[in-house]
């Protein structure tokens, strides 16, 4: 007699500055390094300056950003839940899709989907960059599609104009890996308006700006 178990474990695919993770049975923190397996009710913190990805077995990927916590929830009815109790992320959906839930809302990313969401003190903005999500919040809920925006509350779900410009190249959350000197790196978009500037910094909050330049040439060479 044979059985064969799947794990529903979740890996740290990648990790950058002093990432910690809490297993769902421990008070205190630890270190969360790459390759280290994420369970069923074990949070994950990024600080200030660090980043994170979690990746699940369908091939799902989550970027973290700094100032994020989020916790990895049992699957209920084979759907796997990801909860976000502070800061943003961002998810390239596998075969199974991902639910992002929140204090404000949720949203309900399906397969081969790639959506960034925000939490906000008590508001949860969702940014759908390919396939479907849906999202809800105060008992409405609503579909978003690519390149659309919704806000989510307790008062229910708004729809948010749509950023006018796209990042063309590299695709988001791009990682580039080097040793000693880094590569060249082209950065190209589309659609900035007339007398918009584009900003290049080290950090997401943009406290440590490197670059600021016109937008409206459409691409920068950083060297």
């Amino acid at each position: 007699l044979f059985a064969w178990f799947m794990s529903s474990s979740t890996v740290i695919a990648e990790s950058s500055g002093d990432v910690k993770l809490r297993l769902s049975s421990a008070l205190g923190w630890g270190g969360a390094f790459r390759g280290e397996e994420v369970h069923d009710g074990d949070s994950v913190f990024v600080p200030p300056g660090g980043t994170a990805m979690l990746r699940f077995t369908d091939g799902t990927e989550l970027a973290l950003d700094e100032r994020t916590l989020v916790v990895v929830e049992m699957p209920h009815a084979g759907e796997r839940a990801v909860t976000l109790r502070q800061g943003s992320a961002s998810s390239r959906t596998g075969t199974e899709g991902l639910t992002l839930q929140t204090p404000a809302g949720e949203a309900k990313l399906g397969a081969q989907a790639e959506a960034s969401v925000e939490l906000s003190g008590e508001k949860l903005e969702v940014l759908v960059k390919k396939g479907v999500a849906e999202v809800k919040g105060g008992g409405q809920s609503a579909t978003v599609r690519g390149g659309e925006r919704v806000a989510a509350a307790k008062s229910g779900t708004v729809q948010l104009v749509a950023w006018p410009v796209t990042l063309l190249t590299p695709e988001p959350q791009a990682r580039m890996a080097f040793r000693s000197t880094p590569p060249a790196l082209t950065l190209t978009w589309k659609g900035a308006t007339e007398n918009a500037r584009v900003q290049i910094a080290r950090d997401r909050l943009f406290a440590f700006t490197d670059v600021e330049l016109p937008a409206e040439g459409g691409t920068v060479e950083l060297l």
